[in-house]
């Protein structure tokens, strides 16, 4: 879950950014033309960095919490099981 968080987030932040820019805001005109375009305009405006950490511990905390109520979940209904049968 961690890894593949860490490696799919450039294409979400990615992925982000184009959806908010498509939302219109105050300005009518598109700021990202394209998924290559936005890219190298967040890499020139904001570094590499953008692209590899804007938002991953929000996205780590999520996978996180939400794999242990799964874990969790499975366990309990595991153990509950293995009592009535």
């Amino acid at each position: 879950g961690a890894i593949t968080t860490i490696l799919n987030n450039p294409l979400d932040v990615i992925k982000s950014r184009i959806q908010a820019d498509a939302q219109g805001g105050r300005s009518k005109t598109l700021r990202y033309t394209s998924t290559w375009g936005c890219v190298k305009m967040m890499v020139r405006e904001e570094g590499v960095s953008s692209l590899l950490i804007r938002g991953l511990p929000a996205r780590l905390m999520k996978i996180s919490l939400g794999q242990a109520v799964i874990f969790s979940t499975y366990e309990y209904a595991q153990d509950l099981t293995r009592k009535l049968f």
